[in-house]
């Protein structure tokens, strides 16, 4: 019955799978931000090279109705390229010259997570309020920016004289992960002791 209600096929399907394109570009946008975090301006280098390569990978695949030599070019420039990129990939993950630290601005009371300071501060009088984050967590950007960025919130922080600590999980960090097990989790959370 189901198949009534629903509009009969027609040039509307390809103009629809053309617009679900979009999100996807949406997406890429989003993902190389988050590149561009974790490893920074070179890292979007090598990506967007990347992804012309595949463009012209693709664009010789489109023009390949030949058979013989063409064919076998195209193939070998296809499986050429395929492995540099990898290779620059690997190279990139492996270098530690070009990562980038994200440098965030430091208010009262607030201080960038390590075991030291947590311990330091967990030990004294004053309330400890710890955010674990990540450049990739969406729902970790909107907690900050409608409740934790908030001045309503920075003031009650002031006002009691809570510690803030926040730990930037956006790259592996073993301090933070052994923090995050401790509550039996294997991701970014938010925990208020």
């Amino acid at each position: 019955k189901l198949r009534h209600i629903l509009p009969r096929p027609g040039e509307w399907m390809n103009t629809f799978k053309q617009f679900l394109a979009f999100p996807m570009y949406a997406s890429a946008i989003w993902l190389t931000w988050v590149l561009e975090m974790q490893l920074g301006s070179t890292a979007i280098v090598i990506a967007l090279g990347g992804m012309l390569c595949i463009s012209i990978i693709v664009w010789l695949k489109e023009k390949n109705n030949s058979k013989g030599l063409f064919r076998t070019t195209v193939r070998t420039f296809t499986i050429f390229i395929s492995l540099l990129i990898l290779f620059k990939l690997a190279v990139l993950a492996q270098s530690s010259n070009i990562v980038k630290t994200e440098i965030t601005d430091v208010t009262i009371n607030e201080h960038a997570y390590s075991k030291n300071t947590y311990n330091k501060l967990i030990n004294k009088d004053n309330p400890v309020f710890v955010n674990m984050t990540a450049a990739w967590c969406i729902t970790c950007k909107i907690n900050e920016r409608i409740a934790l960025s908030t001045n309503a919130t920075k003031a009650l922080f002031q006002d009691h004289n809570i510690d803030y600590i926040k730990g930037d999980w956006t790259n592996y960090d073993k301090e933070i992960t052994a923090y995050l097990e401790t509550y039996g989790r294997n991701c970014v959370l938010w925990t208020k002791r």
